[in-house]
């Protein structure tokens, strides 16, 4: 028992220490283990290893005994971005960052008929990184969203055929948001936001945490031997944001302000609000043979639930202003997944997948945040079962087809996003007690 825990406690401290941003629709992620990446997250009507808790939580009556699984993925995703001002061309690309999303699971057989479990896992998260002198850089120039969801859950058989599971979800939620704002646009001395030039450029550092809560109910149900399906809901989970704004400018802003008798640009507290957006979805799989599987799947999300961007400054000396909006205005979407397993012999699966992810984005409200549109991914791998041991390895290739946008006649530029994709290598190990 010791033992036991001791290995759930490291398992833990690996998701804490490793989560970190990466980049989806919107900034979704779906990288909840391996065999769920291969399988191009076709695990809501199998939902029968550990990681069902993040797929499909009334999966987990399927697992007798005691499980426990932990891993991560490594997301390296990037884009070109071309930029047009005035008779001045750019084109910059992001720097090659690798981003991790961990995941933790456990599930216990408490009777014939009712199971628990905990996962700990990343739903949302968001790592782009540009040059900090980039045309760019009045919207952003760094942007991380972190966010590591704790989510227990009781499942219960209703019958033979059918299970429900219903669970609660803790949601930690870290931004980090760095921009330029020009000093022009406060204290005149040419057109403001203007790219080429760099001399009253200030920088912004936006720190902001949260803790928000939420939970989802989930069925599975299995028609005979070669059908079942999966339904999984999860709610909105409403952040409250707190932290600070920070600052740093030249010494030609600094006379400005000296001459014009203001203190601005001076470190605050800093309040915003953020929904993010709950889902539904649906999955059915078919097993023509004991040894070959194919689930279809699809996930619809409430992206319109994120309206608007808003930060509210606790002193309006930091920047001569109460808040920082910006609209989004974004949209409801689909994902579409279809995913294949096959078992040639009793230790091995090997997977394989394709998902079309649709972007939430309208082209009047993209930024350079999150520059995406609708995105492709194709995904194989391969599991190992080893005694009381499975070992799961993922690859996936996403990318996007290159998107045009306009001016926005303040910080956004005539642009487009080019040559976006992303790597993603994923590693699961799983026990059985």
């Amino acid at each position: 028992m010791i033992r036991f825990v001791r290995k759930c406690g490291l398992a833990l401290f690996l998701c804490l220490v490793l989560a970190a941003p990466a980049w989806g629709a919107g900034f979704g992620l779906y990288e909840y283990s391996a065999r769920g990446n291969a399988l191009g997250g076709t695990l809501v009507a199998r939902a029968d290893d550990p990681s069902a808790l993040a797929y499909n939580p009334a999966g987990i009556t399927q697992l007798n005994g005691t499980r426990l699984m932990n891993g991560v993925a490594a997301i390296g995703p990037n884009a070109v971005i071309r930029t047009k001002y005035g008779a001045n061309e750019w084109s910059n690309k992001g720097h090659d960052n690798i981003w991790w999303a961990p995941h933790f699971y456990l599930t216990h057989q408490v009777n014939d008929d009712v199971y628990v479990g905990l996962g700990v896992f990343s739903r949302f998260g968001l790592g782009t990184e540009l040059d900090e002198w980039w045309p760019g850089r009045y919207n952003v120039y760094q942007v991380t969203v972190e966010t590591l969801s704790f989510n227990p859950n009781v499942a219960v058989k209703l019958s033979d055929k059918l299970s429900l599971a219903v669970g609660l979800e803790a949601m930690q939620f870290t931004l980090n948001r760095w921009s330029k704002l020009d000093g022009r646009a406060f204290f005149g001395g040419g057109t403001a936001y203007d790219p080429t030039t760099t001399a009253m450029d200030i920088d912004e550092h936006q720190h902001a945490e949260s803790w928000g809560f939420g939970g989802d109910i989930a069925l599975h149900y299995k028609f005979d031997d070669q059908w079942s399906a999966g339904l999984v809901y999860r709610s909105q989970v409403r952040q409250d944001l707190g932290g600070t704004a920070s600052y740093t400018y030249p010494a030609l802003v600094g006379a400005a302000m000296a001459g014009a008798g203001v203190s601005l640009f001076n470190d605050t507290n800093i309040n915003g609000k953020i929904t993010l957006p709950d889902s539904l979805a649906a999955g059915l799989c078919y097993r023509p043979l004991d040894n070959l599987s194919l689930e279809a799947t699809a996930v619809w999300t409430r992206w319109s639930s994120y309206d608007a961007y808003t930060i509210e400054y606790g002193s309006k000396g930091a920047v001569g202003r109460d808040e920082l909006s910006s609209t989004k205005n974004w949209n409801d979407v689909m994902r579409y997944e279809f995913g294949v397993e096959y078992t040639p012999i009793p230790w091995l699966d090997l997977r394989a997948s394709y998902i079309l992810d649709q972007s939430p984005i309208p082209e009047d409200y993209a930024d350079y945040m999150l520059p995406t549109d609708d995105r492709q991914i194709v995904g194989l791998g391969f599991g190992v079962r080893y005694d009381n041991w499975t070992f799961d390895v993922s690859y996936n290739y996403l990318w996007m087809k290159q998107r045009d946008v306009g001016a926005d006649g303040r910080t956004r530029y005539e642009s487009s996003f080019n040559d976006s994709h992303a790597h993603i290598g994923g590693l699961s190990v799983s026990y059985k007690f």
